[in-house]
């Protein structure tokens, strides 16, 4: 028994619009193992950025946005969209920066790199640890953004989780990663 899997090959690919944050693709693939095609849904983005930004005080800063997906509030770090011309530390602290006003006393240090549903979505979110981080400016939103800074302390973090206070994907695996880069 050969239980070795095969990539499946992609034998059409019919793009279904751009809707501004991605664009959609429905592609034709055919299993190896069975020779069966089947269409499948697959979402094709810029990667994304999240950074876990902690001020000298310890505390995590965090943003409250309202999110269209789920029609409610969300609690989350400060994330988006990298830029085409852009790497990932400087659109992170870019980010931070946008929509918290904090700044980092040193650079922004990579965490690692996710994939947030490779079930249908093609990028990576990078998460990036800023540290020491102080508000020097106001905040810079997109006109559709309307975001509330929240400040909490690092010793709260699992609280906040266990609590349902911090649900983003996203949120969590960073501050995942950041647990395992301390050795808790």
């Amino acid at each position: 028994m050969n239980d070795e899997l095969k990539k499946w090959e992609t034998v059409g690919s019919e793009h279904i619009g751009n809707f501004k944050v991605f664009d959609l693709y429905v592609k034709k693939r055919v299993n190896a193992k069975t020779n069966k095609a089947s269409n499948f849904t697959s979402l094709e983005a810029p990667n994304w950025v999240n950074i876990l930004a902690i001020t000298k005080n310890q505390e995590i800063i965090l943003v409250e946005q309202y999110r269209h997906g789920i029609d409610g509030f969300s609690l989350e770090l400060p994330a988006g969209v990298m830029e085409l011309d852009e790497d990932s530390r400087s659109a992170a602290e870019r980010e931070c920066i946008e929509e918290t006003g904090y700044v980092g006393e040193n650079e922004a240090i990579l965490l690692g790199k996710v994939r947030a549903n490779p079930a249908f979505l093609n990028n990576y979110c990078f998460h990036y640890l800023w540290e020491n981080c102080e508000l020097k400016y106001s905040q810079n939103l997109d006109e559709n953004e309307d975001i509330r800074v929240i400040l909490k302390p690092m010793s709260e973090v699992t609280k906040l989780i266990k609590e349902g206070n911090l649900q983003h994907t996203l949120t969590l695996s960073a501050l995942m990663l950041y647990s395992i880069k301390i050795g808790q």
